[in-house]
Formats: C-alpha cells, structure tokens, sequence
C-alpha cells in the first residue's frame, strides 16, 4: 500500500512474469512481486512526479520519465541508474549533433525485440533513445501540442508512431527517417493505443485506436493510412481507451465520468455506465498535456 498523500501515475506489468511496476506523484517507482503480493524493490530519482514508465524489452531495465524532463533507466536487480537522459546533463549524440531536450514527459513506448524506447513530451518533442547504450538514436517531428502517446508497430518493427493535442498522429519510419502517413483528427488527440490484430486467415495489421476531444473513438490501419471506424459514443472527451487482444471490443472513458464498449465490427456501442463519483469521491483527472 502506498501513503494517503501518494498518486499512482502509472502502472505496467512486466513482460515475462508476475511483476508490476508503478509510478507515483512524488518521484518514486514501486515494484512489487504480484504473486506473493510483496514490494520487491523502491527506486527513487528525482524529486519530480514519475509521470510514465516502461520495461525494457527484454524485462532486465525499467525506464522512468518526469514532469522535470528527465528520464532514468534503471538496472532492476541493483537498484541503479545506468543512463539518464536530462537537459542539465550532456546528453548529445556529436555524430548526429542532437541534444536531448524534453520538458514534461508525459508518454513512453520501448520497442518490442530491440533496446529502443520513444518519450513524447508537453512540448511536442519526441525522441528515439538506446536503453544499452545511452545514445539519442533519432528525434522525430515535432508535435504543435502535448504529445500523448508514442508507440510501436509490431508487424512493422521499423515503424514509429506518435498522436498529439495538435490532433495528428505521425507514423514514422525510423530506419528510412521519413514520414509514413499523418492522421488529421479535427480535435485534439487525448489517448491512443497501437494493437496488432490476427485474422481469421492469419494475416496480421497493425491499428491505431484513438480517442479526441470531440469524444469519438477512431480506428486507424496504419499500413494504409485509411481511417476504418468513427466510433460515436460520448458527449465529452475521451481520456482513456484499451483495446481487447483480437481488436473486436474498446472500452473507452470520458471527462464526464461515462465509459462505454464499443465493437468496431458493428461501428456500435455495445455496452454504457455511468460511474457516480461521489460514490468512490473521485473526480476525473485529465491527460497531462490537457
């Protein structure tokens, strides 16, 4: 249990076992070992709110980003910071002549099968950066507003994208270092999810979920670029959304305190509620960048 005064940002469990990893308001991360239901390990790094995190692809590094701008990727099993990422510190790639410059981190995404992971920030600014070795690999274009999602494609591994309160989403190549496609919203991005989807014949596609201001759910094939599904169920804005695992159910919530699920098949709603916050005494908080 966390104190009173403690607010978990962030939670993420790890890639290959029963351990949890989260974030909380004050600087420090929690690890706990689900299954005994212990706290396994209290890392501690920077008096600034521990806004996002995520492991390492191989589950041996847990990566860390702050309000501050800060990022910190922690070797687990000692409890030590290996590289940090900051504007005070030299963080420069002189063959590349790039600086990282970040302020507000408010998502993160490490790559699937490589030591790569993406931060997108309050400013717009995103970047490509190498858990092993410290190095800025690549920055990519700059959003005109906070950056509220960064991920990775799974089918197509060389593929990066990022969706912001300017109400676009990039799909990014970083191999080629060019943009793929570019998804106009008519409001602002506030949540997104990447899910590679298999189908009945076996073929696979990536999608974009993502939900806007305008309160609609929009469902993207990334490798086309064509938008599938507008998916119409809230009044408000949409601030989270998750994905089933076959891409055939979204549940969403709104600013309104609604949460609807949504079968993209059917372009319907499935199912509504309504919480009562004063059941619970909690109000809605908004996306970071919002």
């Amino acid at each position: 249990n966390l104190e009173k005064q403690k607010q978990v940002t962030w939670m993420q469990w790890h890639p290959k076992g029963p351990v949890i990893a989260a974030g909380d308001n004050d600087g420090t991360t929690w690890i706990w070992n689900a299954n005994m239901a212990s706290c396994v390990s209290v890392l501690g790094f920077v008096m600034s709110e521990c806004t996002c995190g995520t492991w390492a692809y191989d589950g041996r590094n847990l990566i860390t980003a702050y309000q501050s701008g800060e990022v910190a990727v922690w070797r687990v099993r000692t409890g030590e910071v290996i590289h940090r990422f900051s504007n005070s510190t030299s963080t420069y790639n002189a063959r590349r002549m790039m600086r990282f410059e970040s302020n507000g981190i408010v998502s993160i995404a490490s790559h699937h099968s490589k030591p790569l992971f993406l931060t997108g920030s309050q400013d717009g600014e995103v970047y490509l950066l190498n858990s092993e070795n410290g190095q800025i690999h690549e920055k990519l274009p700059k959003h005109q507003g906070s950056v509220e999602f960064v991920g990775f494609c799974r089918k197509w591994q060389s593929w990066a994208v990022s969706c912001g309160t300017d109400g676009r989403a990039f799909v990014w190549d970083v191999d080629r270092k060019s943009i793929i496609a570019v998804f106009e919203h008519p409001s602002q991005i506030s949540c997104a999810e990447l899910r590679q989807v298999r189908h009945r014949d076996n073929f696979t596609q990536d999608y974009l979920y993502t939900g806007a201001a305008d309160g609609h759910v929009r469902v993207w094939d990334v490798a086309n670029g064509k938008l599938l599904h507008d998916l119409i169920g809230f009044e408000n804005s949409v601030w989270c959304l998750s994905v089933s695992s076959d891409g055939r159910l979204i549940v969403a919530g709104s600013e309104d305190g609604s949460s609807a699920a949504f079968d993209p098949s059917k372009a319907c709603v499935v199912n509504e509620h309504m919480q009562e916050q004063q059941e619970y005494q909690l109000a809605p908080q908004s996306p970071r960048g919002l």
